[in-house]
């Protein structure tokens, strides 16, 4: 079993991608696959960071504040208690006005997640790590599970490099089983695969081999430093 949850949710709160009872998750400014930020509400929630009322106010925030509608696991009251009135909890990252919850006003905890809700919830990377490219969001974890499984491949981490024309692109740094005079064919067949399994807009525009994958102090890819070399193989233009 999968929990998701975190110390603002008192723990779990969604087990096997399905919220607890009372829990909604919410996605917000959803793109056209249904990809956005999550949010969680229900009564789990903290009600803000001791001390720090600036970090509360930008992430417990008021769902009357919000402008758009979002993808909902559940309806959120955006009213105070003893209105019957429900609706579901709107959203609009660049439009809503960020406000503390009054007793009683539902709230929606905004997440650093990126993911998506289809009956259960999927959370598909961190809203840092995501690319944007011509408009589009792509989840480097979602690059990653494929290029992963392409033959000759080890290990692989997905940044974004600078574009010209697009903002960004997707560039994948990857190591390899193979010898180094391999190089070409193996990034042939990733290629291959990323044209099977992704939208055009996610496929790798760029990628260089490495012997090992740099890490954090904490032991996490070191994306800053990887996508930050010159060293880069340009595969093709983005679209």
């Amino acid at each position: 079993m999968t929990t998701y949850g975190s110390s603002e949710t008192a723990g779990g709160c969604v087990y096997d991608g399905v919220p607890l009872a009372g829990v909604g998750v919410h996605v917000l400014d959803a793109d056209d696959e249904g990809l956005g930020r999550i949010a969680l509400s229900g009564p789990t929630l903290a009600s803000g960071y001791l001390g720090d009322a600036e970090r509360s106010a930008a992430t417990f925030v008021a769902a009357r504040t919000l402008a758009r509608p979002t993808i909902d696991s559940s309806p959120v009251d955006s009213a105070p208690d003893g209105d019957a009135s429900r609706e579901s909890a709107p959203t609009g990252l660049s439009e809503r006005r960020r406000s503390e919850a009054t007793p009683g006003e539902a709230t929606l905890f905004f997440t650093d997640d990126l993911g998506r809700f289809d009956g259960a919830l999927h959370i598909e990377g961190r809203i840092d790590d995501v690319i944007n490219t011509g408009g589009y969001k792509v989840s480097p974890r979602v690059v990653e599970d494929v290029v992963r499984g392409v033959d000759g491949i080890r290990d692989a981490v997905v940044v974004a490099r600078p574009h010209e024309r697009w903002g960004q692109c997707v560039a994948v740094a990857v190591v390899t089983t193979e010898r180094r005079e391999a190089t070409d064919d193996v990034l042939a067949r990733l290629m291959g695969e990323c044209r099977k399994a992704l939208p055009p807009y996610a496929v790798p525009a760029m990628a260089r081999v490495l012997e090992t994958i740099p890490l954090t102090g904490v032991g996490k890819p070191d994306r800053a430093l990887i996508a930050c070399s010159p060293e880069w193989h340009n595969l093709r233009d983005p679209r």
